[in-house]
């Protein structure tokens, strides 16, 4: 029983994920749009050449955390083990 409680909190845990990651991505495109100094192809441009960079370390992160909780799901990973 205390096993199967783990699990259903770990997961729900990185269910939400995804949305955070909806939202912070429209978050940094909606300020970069707002920061435009006119409307421009080369200025529209810029604005979303500068979007990877700032989402690149963020969803590297939520990748890894991914894999490592699908291994967990998966029972690739005994989390329980000690030893």
């Amino acid at each position: 029983m205390h096993c199967k409680y783990f699990a259903v909190n770990l997961e729900s845990l990185f269910s939400w994920t995804g949305a955070v990651s909806a939202i912070q991505d429209a978050c940094i495109l909606l300020n970069s749009i707002y920061e435009l100094k006119d409307k421009t192809y080369e200025s529209v441009s810029a604005a979303l050449a500068e979007y990877p960079p700032q989402r690149r370390d963020r969803t590297a992160h939520q990748f890894k955390l991914s894999q490592d909780f699908a291994k967990v799901v998966l029972g690739q990973v005994n989390i329980l083990h000690r030893g």
